[in-house]
């Protein structure tokens, strides 16, 4: 019997992603992502920290028709205010993916290529079907480290850089009542 139809528990599965990962962790910090924050430069000058971590997972590897599925580890904390958060990225072609989260809080930003924004509140248990040709980030803003799966058709390439020529409309910050949502 093939060993990755075995049935296991999502504890039991996590415990040891690492092990399981089929490329290097990528571990995002500051110094990658600095621009894309408002006060980035400026919080740059007080260290370079480790923002998020994320293994991807391809139990077929580029076959057609699989599907490969990646762990990112999303740390708490704000960089001059604003709530840590992922790269962000679209797929250069087409291709959906889904995300449910596992373990903390946050929202979860989709941005059509013509700019219709829509703002999900993510949590343990959700889960979000993000339709191809939208982009889409997560932001931390909870107190401990978010933790949700990804989960992507094989042979999908992703798009980091529109991010740096096109960003979210948003910035999230946070406000002495909460989550503030400020326009770029």
């Amino acid at each position: 019997m093939d060993k990755r139809i075995l049935p296991i528990t999502l504890e039991d599965y996590f415990k040891d992603i690492p092990a399981r990962a089929t490329e290097p962790v990528l571990i995002r910090s500051l110094s990658q992502m600095v621009s894309l924050f408002k006060d980035g430069e400026e919080a740059l000058k007080e260290g370079d920290w480790e923002l998020y971590r994320f293994w991807t997972i391809e139990p077929a590897m580029n076959q057609p028709g699989e599907m490969a599925f990646g762990v990112t580890d999303l740390y708490p904390g704000t960089i001059g205010g604003e709530f840590n958060m992922t790269h962000g990225h679209y797929h250069a072609g087409p291709g959906a993916e889904l995300y449910m989260g596992l373990k903390g809080s946050g929202l979860l930003l989709l941005q059509s290529r013509e700019g219709e924004l829509k703002i999900i509140e993510f949590k343990e248990g959700t889960a979000t079907y993000i339709p191809s040709g939208w982009g889409h980030r997560m932001v931390n803003t909870g107190e401990q480290t978010m933790t949700f799966l990804a989960v992507w058709p094989t042979g999908i390439e992703h798009d980091y850089e529109v991010m740096y020529r096109n960003d979210f409309k948003v910035r999230v910050l946070k406000g002495d009542g909460g989550v503030v949502f400020e326009d770029r």
